[in-house]
């Protein structure tokens, strides 16, 4: 597991508590990377032993920092331990600084307990540069900072974001419907019944058919009083003739028939998985419920519940935003909602931040 270059500061001095969810460090460990790089000195909970008593260790370290530095994220919103530790940070009386890493709906609770805070959207940002820039208005900050530390490697959101990749380099192909609870997996772990003798035979490859074949012919002993006796030289003629009218007949039907028009498949390929997802219904949904949508994407709560439309007409598919939270977007436009946009093959859709390859497939 690649852990974060700059280790908690463990001392006497100011210092900044981070206040994350793991399932962000991708996106927060690089900002702490550069804040330690940069000379500030920095705490957060990677590398508590397990065995310790966590909620004392991290309200320890949260009540002795000058500064609560929150990273807001839909992850984050729905952790118990990150809203605990945004309550204790208010109740304390501590200098507040949320850093919104998406865009995110809040509870009015929420919404009230940081109005008073200084607060970042850093998903509106154009750059990392304008990011720190912000960041580092804050007059707070500077209580927090010692020496620049050039050693400190500041590392990217693809290093964290792939580390769980296997060790091919490229993720392999899956479905959304593996992720499954624990009792689902144990159920899809038991060996299958038995299947009786009139089920019917699991589908082989077309080599290991022609093999089986290619056997059975070798085991056969094809002797000669099996091959059938030779027929006069009129008998033969008069099996060309038929031969030949047969085949003339064969060629006008097959020239009398119309040409078969190219069956057209629709595709989505999710760039996340590599997965390839057939539209195939004229009203195909994409989105996080399970059963209002019709292709789910499970591990994306900025994802809506029903958040992009595919409609299938005459072999075209259109796409339509569903009136989502965190849009839809084509080629990189942001679309109106509940309007309806052309598809071409080769067009990147995006479901907030899930991208999609659209392409058709002529058969």
């Amino acid at each position: 597991m690649k852990r974060c270059s700059a280790k908690p500061y463990e001392g006497e001095e100011s210092y900044i508590f981070v206040s994350y969810c793991h399932r962000d460090k991708a996106k927060v460990f690089p900002i702490v990377e550069q804040l330690a790089r940069d000379g500030y000195r920095v705490w957060y909970d990677e590398g508590i032993d397990p065995g310790s008593e966590w909620p004392e260790i991290i309200a320890r370290h949260l009540n002795g920092s000058a500064i609560c530095l929150a990273f807001i994220s839909e992850n984050s919103l729905n952790s118990h331990n990150c809203r605990r530790e945004i309550n204790f940070a208010l109740l304390k009386k501590k200098f507040f600084i949320s850093v919104v890493l998406e865009q995110v709906q809040m509870s009015l609770g929420m919404e009230m307990q940081l109005s008073s805070s200084q607060s970042i959207f850093k998903y509106t940002l154009d750059s990392e540069e304008e990011f720190f820039a912000k960041l580092y208005t804050a007059d707070e900050l500077k209580k927090c900072k010692g020496e620049r530390n050039e050693y400190i490697r500041v590392s990217s959101y693809e290093e964290y974001a792939l580390e769980a990749l296997p060790s091919g380099g490229a993720r392999k192909t899956f479905s959304d419907k593996w992720f499954v609870s624990g009792d689902e997996e144990e159920k899809q772990s038991e060996p299958e019944p038995a299947e009786s003798s009139d089920a019917p035979c699991e589908p082989v490859e077309q080599g290991d058919c022609e093999a089986e074949f290619l056997k059975e012919d070798e085991d056969q002993d094809i002797s000669g009083e099996e091959i059938q006796e030779i027929q006069p030289q009129e008998a033969f003629e008069d099996i060309a003739d038929d031969g030949q009218e047969s085949d003339a007949k064969q060629e006008e039907a097959i020239a009398k028939e119309p040409e078969k028009e190219a069956v057209l498949t629709h595709i989505l390929k999710r760039e996340k998985t590599g997965e390839e997802i057939v539209i195939d219904k004229a009203r195909f949904v994409i989105g996080r419920s399970e059963s209002l949508a019709d292709y789910v994407i499970r591990d994306n709560r900025s994802v809506s519940r029903t958040h992009t439309i595919l409609n299938l007409s005459d072999d075209v598919c259109y796409v339509t935003d569903n009136k989502s939270l965190n849009k839809t977007f084509l080629n990189s436009e942001a679309l109106e909602p509940d309007k309806r946009y052309k598809l071409s093959d080769g067009d990147v859709v995006r479901v907030y931040n899930e991208k999609f390859i659209y392409k058709i497939s002529r058969e």
